[in-house]
């Protein structure tokens, strides 16, 4: 599976101009997380491309965080549905 996150313009900012921001996904099945990873959105763009394991058909949520510690910041929580 490959998935293309592209952030919607003003959603994000980087510290500096040219500094990639590092962020984490997850796909999860219930309670159960089947996928993650780490990625760094670079550009001005606001995309990145990871590569997933395949998938059972069903529904999966997709969440997008940036941040570490306290300041974890979701971006995208979407429900997937793979047939």
């Amino acid at each position: 599976m490959l998935c293309t996150l592209e952030f919607a313009p003003g959603t994000w900012t980087t510290a500096a101009v040219g500094t990639p921001i590092r962020a984490a996904f997850t796909i999860a099945r219930g309670r159960l997380v089947v996928a993650s990873a780490t990625v760094l959105v670079r550009g001005t763009d606001g995309t990145a491309r990871v590569h997933a394991a395949r998938l059972a058909p069903g529904r999966y949520v997709l969440t997008v965080t940036t941040g570490r510690g306290r300041s974890i910041r979701a971006l995208l929580r979407r429900t997937v549905t793979v047939r």
